[in-house]
């Protein structure tokens, strides 16, 4: 084989290294020489052909190496697979291009806050339906609170859509002043008095409308105030379940953060600080049963949600909480202090230094004056305690 043409053996190892950089790859310049193709064992000149294409195609892939390192050295960026793409940091101005196009807007400044949306007025069929719901929940809520009856209602609902409720109230109040009027002279009378016979567009026609609605508006007050006065308190409901849903809303969303202060207080309140003065400061630790005890009450449902709805400070928390286990577990807790004021000056008394929670046993008479502290700090807190 002429020295100047690669084997296909040389070929596959300098492609390999340009496909890895990016580079294209050469054909191969020699029919494919592999052993398999040849019958029998390979002569020594054979072999030794073999091994300089090897040790060839080694060499240029050598060479080809440091020719990489060389322009990288210098500067030139290291060749990438042709089929990699580069990743590169978009400019403003495409990125503003691509949120445009997603947006289907042609200029950013089309768009608005959300607060600058204006708000879609409801149509007329929507509000109607609105005050139908409203009305339908009112009269569920006070036919179940008790209050008024059905039979209240349909009297109202019958009234309140009776043209002659006005006219009839006049006829009796009429007959009941004079029985000899017949229904045509009291009809005469009352279309009379309200001008109902005049031209519907003429001041007197108009004038009498507005007199017959405020009497048939105090003949329903006058009759059926229960059912109409109730809309004005359930106003006041409406006001009442939105403030207690939105409540609510606040529970379930703060419980979480609830339940890990509590959890962080009793945590701390393990071990509670007492001072008795300059010098006289002491920590009882507090039993594991006690704690949970008291932490299992915050955390009761019903509680939480009033801690929540009526606002909470952890500092207010931790005070209430610490006084509250002093106080219902007083006489362990003075207990505990004496037991320490008695094992720190009967460890003084004869050098020996302190133990917190022991009464030394080499230190347990007390002198005339330790003794007459003890009593005077038992009889402050108002209980007994054995040395």
């Amino acid at each position: 084989m002429p020295e100047n043409i690669r084997s296909n053996e040389q070929v596959d190892k300098i492609n390999e290294f340009k496909k890895a950089h990016g580079e294209a790859e050469i054909p191969y310049e020699t029919p494919s020489e592999n052993a398999d193709d040849n019958k029998g064992e390979l002569s020594e000149e054979q072999k030794l052909a073999k091994q300089k294409e090897i040790d060839d195609a080694a060499a240029e892939t050598e060479r080809l190496r440091i020719e990489a390192e060389e322009k990288e050295k210098n500067g030139a960026p290291k060749d990438k697979p042709a089929d990699v793409p580069t990743k590169t940091e978009l400019t403003k101005e495409e990125k503003e291009a691509i949120a445009m196009e997603l947006l289907g807007v042609t200029d950013l400044k089309d768009l608005v806050k959300k607060s600058e949306i204006p708000k879609v007025e409801p149509t007329a069929e929507e509000k109607e339906a609105e005050l139908e719901k409203r009305e339908s929940n009112k009269i569920a809520y006070a036919l179940s609170q008790g209050k008024f009856s059905e039979k209240e209602l349909k009297a109202y609902i019958s009234d309140a859509n009776n043209p002659e409720l006005a006219y009839q109230q006049y006829a009796q109040e009429q007959l009941a002043a004079d029985s000899t009027l017949t229904e045509e002279e009291i009809r005469e009378e009352f279309e009379n008095k309200f001008f109902l016979n005049e031209d519907k567009e003429s001041r007197k026609y108009k004038r009498g409308q507005k007199e017959l609605s405020l009497l048939n508006d105090n003949i329903l007050r006058s009759k059926h105030g229960k059912v109409i006065n109730f809309d004005g308190e359930y106003t006041s409901i409406e006001k009442q379940q939105l403030s207690e849903k939105q409540l609510s809303e606040k529970v379930i969303t703060e419980a979480p953060k609830y339940k890990q202060t509590v959890e962080e207080i009793y945590t701390n309140l393990k071990k509670i600080p007492i001072s008795l003065g300059k010098g006289e400061d002491y920590e009882i630790e507090m039993p594991d049963d006690i704690i949970n005890a008291f932490k299992a009450r915050e955390l009761d449902i019903d509680f939480a949600a009033s801690q929540i709805k009526g606002g909470y400070t952890k500092e207010s928390k931790t005070e209430a909480a610490k006084l509250a286990i002093i106080y219902e577990n007083l006489p362990m807790v003075i207990k505990s202090v004496a037991d320490k004021i008695n094992a720190k000056r009967q460890a003084g008394s004869k050098g020996v230094p302190p133990i917190d929670g022991q009464v030394v046993k080499e230190a347990k008479k007390l002198t005339a004056d330790q003794q007459k502290n003890l009593e005077e700090f038992e009889k402050t807190h108002g209980k007994t305690m054995a040395n």
